[in-house]
């Protein structure tokens, strides 16, 4: 079952099982705790995130290939940042370019999203997976020149800013986590929630980013499309100068950048 959050033909939130044709079955109650999927139907008008997380906390250099890119040491230990809730994004709508503290080296970074579907804390290794309500995708958007250069020696700065985390827009059930081989994955994810979870609580509804496989930079020009592969399936955003003003290419999946 693929669980998605949407916007139905009345314009009202909704959570629901996603169908071929591309409606949605609306699920009633808690995805975090007893729900029903219903023989309701829905015209899905709008795809949004398929959680709103109570936070998000990154795995930085898990991809070995990433770290190698980035002339980085692989770390002995998960390296762990924090995004703010005010970085989600629904999926395919447009990602801010900061402007007040401008930015003009803005990459993606393609990850794997993993949802904690309860409270998890001091867990054995063995039993880490159990607390993972699902899997999605998602884009750590970053502003390398905040995050390297001018962030006071921490990621955060570059990381936090509005929209740099569309999320979704699925949510997948274990069945469709495909490990990838250790030659390219730094820990496991069993691994990190250990570690992540130790003597701190990972809340229901926490997303972890954990594996970057794809890195680019946005280019400057008058149009513009970030796209990133991650696993089989396209992660698209759009980058759009705040000052910039708004028309209907975003909806395409376009978006003008003017600086």
């Amino acid at each position: 079952m693929k669980i998605i959050r949407y916007l139905d033909a009345a314009g009202t939130v909704q959570t629901g099982a996603e169908q071929i044709d591309g409606s949605a079955l609306r699920i009633q109650g808690d995805i975090f705790s007893q729900y029903v999927v219903t023989p309701h139907r829905d015209v899905v008008t709008k795809l949004l995130a398929p959680v709103v997380p109570r936070q998000i906390l990154g795995v930085g250099l898990n991809y070995r290939h990433h770290a190698k890119e980035a002339g980085m040491k692989e770390p002995e230990l998960p390296v762990l940042f924090v995004k703010g809730i005010n970085t989600l994004q629904n999926p395919g709508d447009p990602i801010w370019i900061p402007t007040h503290l401008p930015s003009t080296e803005v990459d993606y970074e393609c990850e794997l999203a993993v949802v904690i579907g309860r409270d998890c804390k001091n867990v054995q290794r063995e039993h880490a997976l159990d607390y993972v309500l699902g899997f999605t995708c998602a884009n750590d958007v970053s502003a390398r020149d905040w995050q390297i250069k001018r962030g006071g020696g921490q990621w955060c700065r570059g990381k936090f800013f509005d929209t740099f985390c569309p999320l979704g827009p699925r949510l997948g059930g274990e069945d469709r986590y495909r490990a990838r081989s250790r030659a390219a994955r730094g820990f496991h994810l069993a691994d990190t929630a250990v570690y992540a979870g130790g003597d701190a609580t990972l809340g229901a509804g926490e997303e972890r980013l954990r594996l970057s496989e794809s890195v680019g930079h946005s280019e400057k020009r008058d149009e513009q499309t970030i796209n990133g592969r991650c696993g089989s399936r396209w992660v698209r955003a759009q980058t759009r100068n705040r000052n910039a003003p708004r028309d209907r290419s975003a909806a395409r999946g376009r978006a003008h950048l003017r600086r």
